[in-house]
């Protein structure tokens, strides 16, 4: 695994793969909940993208990693 730090035109010159989904995680600020969005299957069209489907999950920060690793296994990467 490599792991670095990128800039905004590293990640616009990365526009030729494919992306399979956007996982933002989102803290309420007044409780230990957080708020997961996924969107699942990215479809490009003329200049934008959007989700095929997307869901939200309220969780709390320990549930995080594994609601994470449980759509990548059954909805995101199953069939990358």
């Amino acid at each position: 695994m490599d792991v670095e730090e990128i800039g905004i035109m590293d990640r616009v010159r990365m526009r030729k793969l494919d992306d399979l989904a956007v996982i933002e995680i989102m803290h309420e600020p007044d409780s230990d909940s957080y708020q997961l969005v996924m969107g699942i299957g990215i479809e490009r069209k003329m200049l934008t993208t959007r989700p095929r489907k997307m869901i939200r999950i309220t969780c709390t920060r320990d549930e995080i990693p594994d609601v994470v690793n449980r759509y990548l296994d059954e909805e995101i990467l199953p069939g990358a």
